[in-house]
């Protein structure tokens, strides 16, 4: 026999002492309840899955169109190398593109008369680029440096956003 502690015990259980076997019937239905949930849960997991796909492919699409873009103005000025890469060619120009009064050298006119020849436009475009602002090129002064080569097939008179080669 049990203590009265321990029948206080078994009826605070949550879980019965025994498990009552079920009919047939009640099994069977239990189990088409169960397979019901899972695939309710399975098609949940599926919609949610083909709406991670749907974001990733409408996120693909935007990258590869701002790519074309900016591929679209890249190739515009300078071909297909964009304007501030091709400002690292200036390096030797760097004093020359601060300084009016220095003297450019022959690497730094080589540099303008190769970027020049290829096309006003790309010269223009990588004087005035990000890159060359960001190393304290002088747009005013920069401009100034085919005639101070003497460039002779220099585009003297091209306007160039705001200034005008001379």
């Amino acid at each position: 026999m049990r203590s009265d502690a321990a029948a206080r015990h078994a009826c605070t259980r949550s879980t019965p002492l025994y498990k009552p076997q079920r009919s047939g019937h009640e099994a069977t239905h239990q189990s088409r309840r169960r397979s019901k949930q899972h695939l309710h849960h399975t098609s949940s997991e599926r919609v949610l899955e083909m709406r991670g796909l749907l974001v990733l492919a409408l996120l693909v699409a935007a990258a590869a169109c701002l790519v074309a873009v900016r591929g679209a103005d890249g190739a515009g000025e300078c071909g297909a190398t964009p304007p501030d890469r091709m400002a690292l060619k200036l390096a030797p120009c760097a004093s020359a593109a601060q300084n009016p009064s220095s003297a450019p050298s022959s690497s730094c006119c080589s540099a303008v008369h190769s970027i020049g020849k290829q096309s006003p436009k790309c010269l223009c475009a990588v004087m005035l680029s990000k890159t060359a602002k960001s190393a304290g090129i002088k747009a005013e002064v920069a401009i100034t440096i085919p005639k101070r080569c003497n460039l002779v097939d220099r585009p003297i008179g091209y306007k160039c956003g705001d200034y005008t080669l001379p």
